[in-house]
């Protein structure tokens, strides 16, 4: 669990990447990680590459169009959010959400947490 107790919580749809799984989950939002218990998964913020919410009729990259090619076939109107990270073992891993109304506000968050200088240990 973050080592940090303020947080924000808000409900996405999750569509699919690394974890095999769809459907509603709530994503909790730490200073200095995401937590998503319906997946049962922690990313700290440290071991994520990048985070984009984009148009899910627009810009995709290869990797990212063949995960979310379901999604994007049955809905072309929402934006989705794509968190590429380094799980435990160094390896690339993708989580992709729909936030619906909220994907500004998370993505002003990673905008924020990815931006931060982190102290290395």
């Amino acid at each position: 669990m973050p080592n940090n107790l303020e947080y924000t919580i808000l409900n996405a749809k999750y569509i699919g990447g690394s974890i095999p799984k769809e459907g509603n989950v709530d994503v909790w939002f730490y200073k200095d990680s995401i937590r998503v218990p319906a997946l049962n998964i922690t990313v700290q913020n440290k071991s994520i590459k990048s985070a984009e919410t984009t148009d899910g009729g627009k810009h995709f990259d290869a990797s990212k169009l063949l995960i979310a090619l379901p999604a994007i076939l049955w809905k072309t109107k929402h934006f989705y959010t794509f968190i590429t990270y380094a799980d435990n073992e160094g390896k690339e891993q993708t989580l992709i959400f729909d936030f619906g109304k909220n994907s500004y506000r998370v993505e002003v968050y990673f905008k924020k947490a990815l931006s931060t200088d982190l102290p290395t240990e």
